[in-house]
């Protein structure tokens, strides 16, 4: 057990349930420093990023409408953070 791994959750005002799902993650029989969360705050208009980012997430939050799936990919690769180069498309 000494691979890295990123997830990726995206998301849209779900401050009232997302930090149910990150304490889920944190709580896996795999060794949680090795487990990196991104959360995308997809166009949020309540505190979503917030409540992630205190729960220790990686936060990149979005507030256009449009160019969708290009502007994340520009977002993420704009970030030099050594784990985004471990992150391989599936």
């Amino acid at each position: 057990m000494n691979k890295r791994y990123a997830v990726l959750i995206s998301a849209r005002n779900e401050a009232n349930v997302i930090g149910n799902l990150i304490d889920c993650l944190h709580s896996q029989t795999y060794p949680s420093e090795l487990i990196d969360i991104w959360l995308v705050a997809d166009n949020c208009t309540d505190n979503t990023a917030e409540v992630a980012r205190n729960m220790g997430c990686h936060v990149i939050e979005r507030f256009n409408k449009g160019a969708g799936r290009q502007r994340l990919r520009a977002d993420l690769s704009a970030r030099p953070d050594e784990r985004v180069g471990r992150i391989r498309p599936v």
